[in-house]
């Protein structure tokens, strides 16, 4: 089996605290659809 790295990398940018709450929730419906498609995790800040 072929193991490969993606990585996703999302800012906020002008918007203030509304682009911040954007990304946030971008980031954990990108983290649920990769669980739920058997994919392994790694959430680094």
């Amino acid at each position: 089996m072929k193991t490969e790295t993606i990585v996703i990398e999302l800012r906020a940018a002008e918007g203030g605290e509304d682009s911040k709450l954007l990304v946030r929730d971008m980031a954990a419906m990108y983290i649920k659809a990769a669980r739920n498609n058997n994919f392994t995790v790694s959430n680094e800040r």
